[in-house]
């Protein structure tokens, strides 16, 4: 039981971190993508720094609910643009930062973002269940070892290599639009929805995995593929995606 309660406290400790970096990513892109339909409208720093501002301000106060903060702005650029360019009503998945991306444009933002969770996430979820075993008085490895700019260098390669490789691959699906499942002149081939959904399965999938390998840690997994255990959840959240896409419940744009 005390390798699920510190997955939960890991959980706790990680997505508000992963939600706060998405939101923004969705702020940053929405905000472009109004000034685009509306050249007058404020630049986009001045939202993100109105989103930040309103979400940190009411997290000391209100704790886990200022979640909802960090949705306000995001939902008023994403309303504003819809209202501002009637041609986005039809399709809600095409003009969705998040769910689309246009073939002939390398998002190499995105692929930053998914290889920076694949190195980030173990390392975090180990930090988290350091911390949970320190409150429990039981005693844990130095963290000084792992912080000098040698070992960081050398955790970096094996953690791109042994853990992170499942988040490499799928990074290069928004580099490269090899998209599984779709025909390269399907229209469906632009939507990202099939990737984000095997993306969060991925993140789900890899804190119990990572709470696991840190519990009692040894320098040795570093060389174990352990990256191969989150392949299946991230596989089928990509079939889900596609699949739903492919049932025709959403209609993404043609690049």
């Amino acid at each position: 039981m005390g390798g699920v309660w510190a997955a939960l406290y890991v959980l706790g400790f990680v997505m508000p971190g992963l939600f706060l970096v998405a939101s923004t990513v969705a702020v940053f892109r929405l905000a472009r993508r109004l000034r685009q339909v509306e050249p007058e409208a404020r630049p986009p720093w001045q939202y993100l720094a109105f989103h930040l501002g309103l979400g940190m301000g009411l997290a000391l106060p209100l704790g886990p609910i200022a979640a909802v903060a960090f949705l306000v702005v995001p939902a008023h650029l994403y309303w504003a643009r819809r209202l501002r360019d009637p041609s986005t009503a039809s399709s809600p998945v095409a003009t969705h930062p998040l769910t689309s991306a246009n073939s002939s444009r390398r998002n190499w933002g995105l692929a930053a973002l998914f290889s920076a969770t694949g190195v980030l996430l173990p390392w975090a979820t180990g930090f988290g269940v350091k911390m949970y075993l320190d409150a429990q008085g039981r005693p844990t490895l130095p963290i000084e070892g792992f912080v000098d700019p040698a070992s960081v260098a050398i955790e970096i390669l094996l953690t791109l290599s042994a853990w992170a490789f499942p988040f490499v691959v799928l990074a290069s699906a928004v580099v490269v639009p090899w998209r599984v499942g779709f025909s390269a002149d399907a229209p469906e081939r632009d939507s990202l929805l099939p990737v984000w959904i095997s993306y969060a399965a991925g993140v789900v999938a890899a804190v119990p995995v990572f709470t696991a390998v840190f519990w009692v840690f040894d320098s040795m997994m570093l060389l174990v593929p352990v990256g191969l255990i989150l392949v299946l959840p991230m596989a089928l959240g990509y079939y889900a995606g596609w699949w739903w896409l492919r049932r025709g419940k959403l209609e993404p744009r043609k690049g």
